[in-house]
């Protein structure tokens, strides 16, 4: 059984087992080799405090977190197209988990010569570049 990390309550944290949910056809499956850290977010979740919290005021728990990592595809659903098993992914929006279930559309193809921990790293990545519509 994969296993993932939890925020349970405030300040405490778990590795848990949890069942994979049923591949949909536009997904894919990644046994992750790295899950980045983001420390300002991952501080936010594990204190629970709606100050630092992306989620405002909401502090519920348990929770599970993360979201930039990179792995393995280990199985594609019936309408995935650019994506095989055994290709090397980055993934965006996805969890410290040992295995993910995502959208393709969040998937990126990595070149041999790109590591893990660098490709881990993507979604990180494009923060700064974010604009808001406000900026001229």
């Amino acid at each position: 059984m994969p296993k993932r990390v939890m925020f349970m309550s405030p300040g405490v944290t778990e590795i848990c087992n949890y069942d994979l949910p049923k591949l949909e056809p536009d997904q894919v499956r990644i046994r992750l080799a790295v899950s980045s850290i983001s420390s300002g977010t991952e501080r936010a979740n594990l204190l629970g405090d709606p100050k630092l919290s992306v989620f405002g005021d909401k502090t519920v728990f348990p929770r599970i977190q993360g979201y930039s990592s990179a792995g393995v595809i280990t199985e594609v659903g019936s309408d995935v197209t650019d994506f095989k098993v055994g290709d090397r992914v980055a993934a965006c929006w996805t969890t410290h988990s040992e295995i993910v279930t995502i959208a393709q559309t969040n998937v990126y193809k990595l070149p041999d010569d790109v590591s893990f921990s660098d490709g881990a790293l993507l979604n990180i990545a494009t923060f700064p570049l974010a604009l808001s519509e406000n900026v001229n």
